[in-house]
């Protein structure tokens, strides 16, 4: 069973030997981690011999001099960062020809074998290089002038707010055919998905800082711009081939919100600021992709990726401030066990916790020990918070809960060992709300969180930063000990779009009413922003829906008020989303919900379920037999203290079970 990347078996990276009697080439046959060994294949009788033995990826793509005597490839072995290595033809001790914390990639002879071409992210954008396979010389190559298939026109855009501010903002330029331009030397991303009949290219991207210059096709062109959920997308057609010598304006509005809102911040829980992709970035680079999205709080999840950890180095820079002191960048952790699901760590005060997952198979780490229960009590004693991180699939937990589920989730969630949950995050965002609400009827208060999982260096990928992002009161200021405040006791709503108000009686989020024994009328009143329609707008009582209110119009817009008549005790929340996806918000579909207000009754504080209690008390019982089973534990001990936590859950969902409302 191979652990990441794919179940198939491939090859990839194929080169021709110089006498052409073969190929080399990576493949993961046997490989149990990365994408494979580097191999050559003799094509006249078959036989495949293993060249070099390494934990590779895609990048690895070897190329062989020209006097057929060794050959070149990318390697990270023993580093965060890839360079160029040097390897006899027929295998051998290789060694690094290129040294750097930047990324080195595609090698390529030249014909007389005196020099290497290469591609290098060193000043964070991609540049080709050369390098002198006898020496070590490094040449950058310049663009001397660019030549257009067609004519091409300098565009000059400038983006302001409606006070007439110039603002960052991320931007998007497309012709007729729907093709992308960008400035010259802009980092060009894309958002992964595609959207059937509406787009034939991917959602392309640059963030700008506020002033634009762009050479376009002289035709017509679509202009985007956008700087975060609170304002309006902002659309200009433009026909270029009339483009006078002045910049063209584009003015990005807010929308109007009710005036007791109050002030809020907004933070992505879960960024990868370095995650393998073609860019190098840095946190003043992240700070100023934040600002264009308007976007305050910053969590880059140090991680592993394969063997290494890339942004490793930055850990001991606990924060940093954007120049204009509006947004925040924290240096945080990914715990990545994928057999116990993925934690997000933040706030860690002292160590980064090492190697930064269990479970991998054929490593020292083989162990199910430590499981995410134990580590997130030791981030607890570093004053951090644990949160779970892009949970669930619908396919894993509806209609039924996946018969292999070995998550730990319900398992931390009952020793009180979860801070956040990303509700809205890499994952299916109805799939996470449901087995949250599942949790919530446990009489857990477990708070709503939100991650984009964006992976801030890719040209290509999950993004852009702040696409997930959860909504904090706030007096305008940054202010870490708040801002954690506030997440912990669920005074939040989450949102990839939409933005959601509620109150109850006066009460906010994460606030506590209580009421008679035999019920309440409660009078409540919420309003709705969003950039793109929305198809239901709804309060939620203890998981069911219990009001609804219609969108009209553009169904982006809603101020409503109502009267919901409940008996306690239990918990009300907003939430407001779409059944499928829209071109502008690059996600499965829109989603927000506020965090719960909690409905006490005396001597009755919490709503239990019996039907949520037995959800979890049958995954607890498989994880139990899972463990029982497992022969990687390097000793008895771990497995016991596993299996002493999942007895505790085990007791407390039994009890909830039992005790709960039918």
């Amino acid at each position: 069973k191979r652990y990441y990347y794919s179940s198939w078996d491939h090859g990839i990276n194929p080169v021709w030997s110089s006498d052409g009697k073969g190929v080399f080439y990576v493949s993961n046959n046997e490989v149990a981690h990365g994408t494979g060994d580097l191999v050559y294949l003799n094509l006249k009788d078959g036989v495949v011999k293993k060249i070099q033995h390494e934990e590779t990826n895609w990048r690895m793509r070897p190329d062989i001099s020209p006097d057929g005597s060794r050959m070149v490839y990318s390697s990270y072995q023993g580093r965060g960062y890839h360079q160029l290595w040097l390897l006899p033809v027929e295998g051998g001790y290789p060694f690094p020809l290129t040294y750097g914390e930047f990324d080195n990639v595609n090698p390529r002879w030249s014909p007389d074998g005196g020099r290497i071409a290469f591609i290098s992210n060193r000043e964070g954008n991609t540049t080709l290089w050369t390098v002198d396979a006898l020496e070590g010389k490094q040449e950058k190559i310049q663009s001397a002038e660019f030549k257009f298939l067609k004519p091409h026109q300098l565009l000059r855009l400038q983006f302001r707010d409606e006070a007439g501010k110039v603002i960052p903002a991320r931007i998007s330029i497309t012709d007729l055919s729907g093709k992308f331009c960008a400035p010259v030397n802009s980092w060009i991303q894309a958002d992964d998905a595609l959207y059937p009949g509406q787009h034939r290219f991917e959602y392309h991207y640059f963030y700008s800082n506020g002033n634009t210059e762009v050479y376009v096709p002289m035709e017509r062109l679509l202009i985007s711009a956008s700087h975060g959920p609170e304002t309006e997308i902002s659309k200009l057609n433009v026909d270029a081939s009339k483009i006078i010598n002045q910049p063209s304006v584009v003015t990005i509005k807010s929308f109007p919100v009710p005036a007791d809102y109050g002030k809020w911040q907004s933070a992505d829980l879960h960024v990868h600021m370095n995650y393998g992709g073609n860019y190098l970035n840095n946190p003043d680079n992240l700070l100023k992709q934040a600002s264009a999205e308007n976007l305050n709080y910053v969590f880059n999840l140090i991680v592993n990726k394969e063997q290494r950890i890339p942004d490793v180095s930055w850990f001991s820079e606990i924060s940093r401030v954007s120049p204009d002191k509006k947004s925040m960048l924290f240096h945080a952790q990914e715990y990545h066990t994928s057999f116990w699901g993925h934690l997000g760590l933040l706030n860690l005060t002292d160590h980064f916790m090492l190697p930064d997952y269990s479970g991998y198979p054929y490593t020292a780490a083989a162990s199910l020990f430590p499981d995410n229960t134990w580590v997130a009590a030791r981030a607890r004693e570093q004053k951090g918070l644990a949160g779970y991180v892009h949970p669930f699939e619908m396919s894993e937990v509806l209609p039924v809960i996946k018969p292999d589920m070995h998550h730990e989730l319900p398992v931390s969630a009952a020793l009180g060992l979860v801070d956040y949950y990303e509700v809205i995050g890499f994952a299916d965002h109805r799939a996470s709300e449901y087995i949250w609400h599942q949790l919530l009827n446990c009489g857990l208060k477990i708070p709503a969180g939100a991650g984009t999982d964006a992976m801030m260096n890719y040209s290509s990928l999950r993004g852009p930063i702040g696409l997930n992002r959860v909504y904090v009161p706030s007096d305008g200021t940054l202010n870490t000990e708040s801002l954690l405040s506030n997440i912990r006791s669920g005074r939040s709503f989450v949102t990839n779009g939409p933005l959601l108000g509620f109150s109850v009686d006066g009460k906010n989020p994460g606030d506590e009413i209580s009421i008679a024994a035999g019920g309440a009328m409660l009078n409540y009143k919420a309003f709705l922003r969003s950039q793109v329609p929305l198809d239901y707008f709804e309060v939620v009582w203890n998981g069911e829906v219990i009001a609804k209110h219609t969108l009209i119009d553009t169904r982006r817009y809603a101020d409503v008020s109502g009267k919901v008549k409940v008996k306690g005790p239990g918990w009300l929340l907003i939430r407001a989303g779409s059944n499928a996806a829209h071109p502008d918000l690059p996600d499965l579909y829109p989603f927000a919900t506020t965090n719960p207000i909690w409905i006490s009754v005396p001597g009755n504080p919490v709503y239990i379920s019996s039907k949520s209690g037995a959800l979890f008390s049958g995954w607890v019982e498989r994880l139990e037999k899972i463990v029982r089973e497992f022969s990687e534990f390097r000793a008895e001990s771990e497995r016991k203290l596993i299996l002493e936590n999942i007895g505790l859950a085990q007791a407390f969902y039994k009890a909830v079970e039992v005790k709960g409302l039918k």
